[in-house]
């Protein structure tokens, strides 16, 4: 096998590994489920709230492309259209199906989105940035919304588990909000240091490793790009009012996308709180950093805990995640990949 060969096959076969732990997870909690029960509860599912389901996830994604488009607009402009929509479906499509794809996710999005929008990939990386760091806020304000709709009606104790989780989370945005604010020269200087020690390495190894990264880990280059990066990224976010009207589109992105879980629920006759929607789901999107396409497995195991916590039994909770995951998931890859057939047809 060619070097390109063996380098085309790598990311395959670990995409298939994952995807065989993933079913294997999920094989397992079926099991421990009781199989004849969570198919009886999916065989009585109602269609319509599936479907209702299945349109509000896609709506939340929708949602989602719309805050990215004006954080985007505010640095070059020109985010607009069917193009863009179709580059950051793309983009999506790869964060979903990847292992690691919501860890790389705005590098993902920035390889796509950048082509349709007159812009370099490092204005476009520091757009990404600023809306993902929006919709992280939108995501931890919803789940904190859903604590205290629950409190208000004295059902804390469904979501207390998870309440470590939502710190979590808090701590995990202000961190990164003070890497790229008042860290900012150190984490900078970091990784210029970091990429000239890797590319004198590079020089004593030689050969085809060298040709290959050695001029794309020039310091000076790196420099340059990030120096480009922060700056779009404070022009991303000086404009406060337009960073506020994608934080609240965001935060309805959020909205939509737990709204499932509760229609999900009530398919299957076994309605939940919709104050347990709004903590469970944002919360159980954590998962989504695990090493398996769109945290497949983790998020199916993190939602079930939460509504076996909650009161459910262990079978109906499992049916209810399937549904919910065919709606919040597999029904956006579904979506996701026509996007990404056309975005290469026309690239």
């Amino acid at each position: 096998m060619t070097d390109d060969a063996g380098g085309r096959a790598g990311p395959t076969i670990r995409t298939l590994a994952s995807l065989l732990v993933a079913a294997v997870v999920l094989a397992a909690l079926v099991a421990s489920a009781g199989p004849g029960r969570v198919l009886a509860d999916l065989r009585r599912a109602d269609p319509r709230f599936v479907l209702g389901g299945v349109a509000s996830a896609l709506g939340a994604v929708l949602a989602w492309s719309e805050a990215q488009r004006l954080i985007l607009g505010g640095v070059t402009g020109t985010a607009s259209g069917r193009r863009f929509r179709i580059a950051y479906l793309a983009g999506d499509f790869m964060k979903q199906v990847l292992p690691m794809g919501h860890v790389s996710g705005p590098a993902l999005m920035a390889l796509t989105v950048s082509r349709a929008v007159d812009a370099s990939y490092e204005r476009t990386l520091a757009s990404i940035t600023v809306s993902d760091l929006l919709n992280l806020l939108a995501s931890v304000a919803l789940a904190t919304t859903g604590v205290a709709v629950l409190a208000v009606g004295r059902q804390t104790a469904a979501v207390e588990p998870f309440l470590g989780g939502l710190a979590a989370a808090a701590v995990g945005v202000l961190a990164l909000v003070l890497a790229l604010t008042r860290f900012r020269p150190s984490l900078l200087q970091g990784v210029v240091s970091a990429t000239g020690r890797l590319r004198a390495l590079l020089r004593r190894v030689g050969g085809r490793p060298e040709r290959l990264f050695g001029r794309a880990l020039d310091p000076a280059r790196i420099d340059d790009r990030l120096r480009e990066y922060f700056e779009s990224l404070d022009a991303a976010a000086t404009d406060r009012r337009r960073a506020a009207v994608a934080g609240a589109v965001a935060v309805t992105g959020w909205v939509l996308y737990a709204l499932p879980l509760y229609l999900c629920a009530l398919a299957v006759g076994r309605p939940v709180p919709i104050g347990v929607a709004l903590v469970l789901v944002p919360l159980a999107g954590l998962a989504t950093w695990l090493p398996s396409p769109g945290g497949l497995g983790g998020v199916e195991v993190a939602l079930t805990a939460g509504l076996v916590v909650g009161g459910f039994g262990v079978g109906p909770a499992t049916a209810l995640v399937l549904l919910y995951r065919l709606c919040s998931y597999w029904s956006v890859v579904a979506v996701d990949g026509l996007a990404m057939l056309a975005f290469t047809a026309s690239n």
